[in-house]
């Protein structure tokens, strides 16, 4: 084995009854990939593991750490045993004091492959060598793979007080044609799809590598939009590494990766992707357009992508843990899988205990708080200038009352429901903190409101909302940013949003003095009270 094991160990005195653990870090893990024979191995153990993701896969972890080289350093622990070689494989990763899974953020799954005669003492012995070498690190694994056994993982924790284990649901969806074409045709889901498909060529397709390619920085505006109302977390933009290291991923692994678009003509308006396993597809990115959330384009999604998967010969999608109450709306049954960290000490290990029991105590006053908080932000808000204005202080105009036809090229600048534009300059110009922002922004998206924006050469220039019916249009929550010409901006918006109002519509508008006198300016002629 000597020569598919370049580079030397850091220490080699942890051992069980035949198998030796290696420790490999920094230099000499990436010395021990370079060598495609050990590239080999690893594949074959993975091939043989019960348990083994695609998140613990030696193409998966180098494509991982190829982008991410410069924020975390490899660490491999191997299994050796002198008749049959590479018996265990340890996929690990080092920033600072804390070492994780391979992939660290990017993985689900986060574990160890073994061969069936020693899966649980590889593990054990494994974390005693890292423990052993790295003793003020804290040792983190997102989930355990399912199927991973889980006995060792228990006595992990019953032998080591720094050691937490918590179990998580992981909803997950059966793959039969049948049952999923019956879901399809209920009558809420084929009425969405007969609306979807009446606003242009309607699909639902596998996309390749150029096509992903072509249409990223969408798919990440999307998913950063709605992740960034929700969660407050905006995964593209907060991490710059993602975007080459998903175009990276997908052309390199093909076979392993999964990107399915929905289309209404060439418009995107939902995509997922998922990673492949052994017989499973678990979602890795779910983004929808919220301009079609009335159709709920991602429900019909999954569903639609799930026949895909179980064409191709999957039969579950692991919809993922983490507690979501939409994921477990699509489950037709679950498992459980397990969350592990070791802390660096005792004592940080018994107070991440102590405020697990608190949570705990805790869980039924937090939901009834949830259920008023669910209540307050699903109305949408309306609170930025013209709360300064007075609420329902408002005047309606007509556009063309007196004959002269909006110049609609005056509002070239101005972009309709451009989400990139609300994602990178929004909260900025709103003066609001970036979920604040994106979570109205998404509720007003999702209740059919229009957002136009106006970018200049430093950012926003300003920013209206659109809303109500054909018949009487409100434009409202206007937000010119600080040294704008004020009067320019508010003219390039009005005539863009009148620009797509129907013939006989009107226009209410705040009553702002200056926005009034920019609008009359424009040939709109105030309608009596």
């Amino acid at each position: 084995m000597s020569s598919s094991t370049s580079g030397p160990p850091i220490r080699n005195d942890t051992q069980s009854a035949s198998v030796r653990i290696v420790l490999l870090a920094g230099s000499d893990a990436r010395s021990w990939l370079a060598d495609d024979a050990n590239l080999e191995l690893w594949r074959s153990l993975h091939a043989r593991c019960a348990w083994g993701t695609t998140f613990q896969s030696a193409d998966y972890f180098c494509v991982w750490l190829r982008n991410y080289v410069e924020s975390w350093s490899p660490l491999l622990v191997l299994g050796l045993d002198d008749r049959s070689g590479l018996v265990g494989l340890f996929p690990l990763v080092v920033k600072e004091r804390v070492i994780t899974g391979g992939g660290a953020h990017q993985a689900e799954y986060h574990g160890w492959l073994a061969d069936s005669h020693c899966p649980g003492e590889f593990f054990k012995d494994a974390v005693a060598g890292v423990l052993k070498e790295f003793p003020d690190h804290e040792l983190r694994l997102r989930y355990l793979p399912p199927g991973a056994p889980k006995d060792a993982v228990a006595a992990l924790v019953s032998g080591d007080r720094r050691a937490f284990a918590q179990s998580e649901d992981r909803p997950l969806l059966g793959l039969d044609e049948a049952d999923i074409n019956e879901t399809l045709k209920k009558k809420g889901n084929r009425s969405k799809i007969n609306r979807l498909k009446r606003l242009g060529a309607y699909s639902v397709r596998k996309m390749e590598a150029d096509e992903f390619e072509r249409r990223i920085d969408e798919i990440a505006v999307m998913c950063d939009f709605r992740q960034g109302a929700v969660n407050d977390s905006c995964p593209f933009t907060d991490d710059v590494l993602k975007r080459p290291f998903h175009l990276d991923w997908v052309r390199s692994m093909p076979h392993e990766v999964h990107v399915n678009g929905m289309f209404i003509g060439d418009e995107l308006i939902s995509v997922l992707i998922f990673a492949l396993s052994k017989g499973e597809a678990h979602i890795a990115i779910t983004a929808h357009s919220p301009a079609h959330s009335d159709n709920s384009p991602g429900k019909i999604h999954i569903y639609e992508a799930a026949l895909a998967l179980g064409r191709e010969g999957y039969s579950l999608v692991d919809m993922t843990p983490g507690g979501d109450e939409w994921k477990s709306r699509f489950a037709t049954t679950t498992d459980k899988v397990v969350e592990l960290t070791v802390f660096a000490s005792t004592r940080k290990a018994a107070l991440v205990r102590l405020r697990r029991v608190v949570g705990s105590n805790l869980r039924s006053v937090i939901a009834r708080g949830q259920a008023v908080y669910a209540s307050l932000r699903a109305r949408p808000a309306r609170a930025t200038d013209d709360a300064k204005q007075g609420a329902g202080e408002f005047a309606t105009y007509s556009p063309n009352l007196d004959g002269r036809a909006i110049n609609a090229a005056a509002g070239d600048d101005v972009r309709v429901n451009a989400l990139a534009d609300l994602l990178k300059h929004g909260p900025a110009a709103t003066g609001q903190n970036r979920q604040t922002f994106l979570s109205r922004a998404l509720t007003r998206m999702e209740a059919g409101d229009r957002c136009y924006s106006l970018l200049g050469h430093n950012g926003l220039d300003g920013l209206c909302w659109s809303g109500g019916d054909k018949t009487i249009v409100r434009l409202s929550d206007f937000s010119i940013s600080a040294g704008v010409d004020v009067r320019r901006a508010y003219a390039a918006l009005v005539q863009r949003a009148a620009s797509d109002l129907a013939a006989e519509a009107r226009v209410s508008l705040p009553l702002n003095p200056v926005l009034q006198s920019v609008v009359e300016g424009l040939g709109f002629q105030r309608i009596p009270d």
